[in-house]
C-alpha cells in the first residue's frame, strides 16, 4: 500500500494512482468549463458538476483552495524527474525537520526538533525561536 513510482496507462495498477497531477487536471477541469460555459452560459458550476461528475472533485479542491496562497505544493509532480523523496522533504520540514541529509534518492536522514524545548523548559522562560536553530557548538576543554 505504499507508494510506488509508475507509468500512467503503461504499468499496472492505474485505479490506485494518487491524484499528484493537480496543475494538469486543473487544466483539463478549466478547458471543459469554458467549453460549457460557451453553450450553457446561464448555469452555474453546479450544473457543470452534474454534467461532468468526474471533475467534482478538482472543482472542490479549487474552490476550498482558492485563497491560499500556499495551498499546494508548485511543482509538476507527475514530471519524471520529479522524485518522490522530493515531496517526502517537502512534508517533513512542515513537522520540523532541518537538515536533511540527502545519501541517498530513496530514504531522507534528517534532524528533527533540533532546539525544540524540553519538557524542562515548560517551567522557565524561553524565547520561541527554535524552528531553524543553528546547530550548537560543543567547546570541549
Amino acid at each position: 500500500m505504499e507508494p510506488r513510482l509508475g507509468k500512467t496507462h503503461i504499468d499496472m495498477g492505474m485505479e490506485k494512482e494518487m491524484p499528484l497531477g493537480i496543475g494538469y487536471r486543473v487544466r483539463l477541469c478549466y478547458d471543459q468549463l469554458v467549453g460549457y460555459n460557451q453553450s450553457c452560459p446561464k448555469q452555474n458550476v453546479a450544473h457543470f458538476i452534474v454534467k461532468n461528475p468526474t471533475f467534482s472533485g478538482i472543482v472542490a479542491r479549487v474552490q476550498t483552495m482558492a485563497l491560499t496562497y500556499y495551498g499546494d505544493i508548485r511543482e509538476n509532480l507527475i514530471h519524471q524527474d520529479v522524485l518522490p523523496i522530493h515531496l517526502l522533504r517537502c512534508k517533513l520540514s512542515f513537522f520540523g525537520v532541518s537538515k536533511f541529509d540527502p545519501r541517498s534518492r530513496l530514504w531522507v536522514r534528517n534532524t528533527m526538533f533540533q532546539g525544540a524545548p524540553l519538557i524542562s523548559d515548560f517551567d522557565q522562560p524561553f524565547k520561541d525561536e527554535w524552528q531553524f536553530p543553528i546547530k550548537p557548538v560543543l567547546h570541549i576543554d
